[in-house]
């Protein structure tokens, strides 16, 4: 399962622009820890949670060396692994960024797909139903509007003379 993700993940490229992360929010221009990296490093890190940041840091030179400015720092083989300065990074992006990188990635099998029901693309999606998360606000919200739903469903089926 997890060659699965890594396969996925190696797909990021292509699925978002991450260069225009940098132009949306540029950073001095000597600076390693770009945009588009610190999303990148989030997303590696969320998906090998076990992993050193010493490893996020070779997956990304060694996968995606173009997100990686050149700079004295990577030719030599130097690039920091010290997690404060990673977090440093991270808080130094605003909200926006990880906003815009979530709703591009949502947005990629529209974009991806032709339309196919006129000028609106249709997708089906077919699998089990997901749980609801445990908070009763949510499930009672949730419920007051899917349960009417699903009893005028029984009672056409019932009317119909199907069970």
């Amino acid at each position: 399962r997890a060659a699965e993700f890594d396969r996925a993940f190696g797909r990021l490229a292509e699925i978002v622009d991450l260069s225009e992360a940098d132009e949306r929010h540029p950073v001095r221009g000597n600076a390693v820890d770009t945009t588009s990296v610190v999303l990148w490093m989030l997303v590696d890190q969320r998906s090998h949670p076990d992993s050193s940041l010493e490893a996020a840091v070779k997956n990304l030179i060694d996968s995606q060396p173009s997100f990686v400015r050149d700079n004295r720092r990577v030719r030599e083989g130097t690039l920091s692994t010290n997690i404060s300065s990673y977090s440093q990074a991270r808080s130094r992006r605003p909200r926006e960024a990880a906003e815009w990188f979530a709703e591009q990635v949502r947005r990629s099998p529209i974009a991806a797909s032709q339309p196919s029901f006129g000028d609106r693309r249709v997708f089906l999606i077919d699998g089990p139903p997901l749980a609801l998360a445990p908070e009763p606000e949510l499930r009672n919200r949730v419920s007051a509007r899917v349960e009417p739903a699903r009893r005028r469903g029984l009672a056409d089926r019932a009317a119909d003379g199907v069970s």
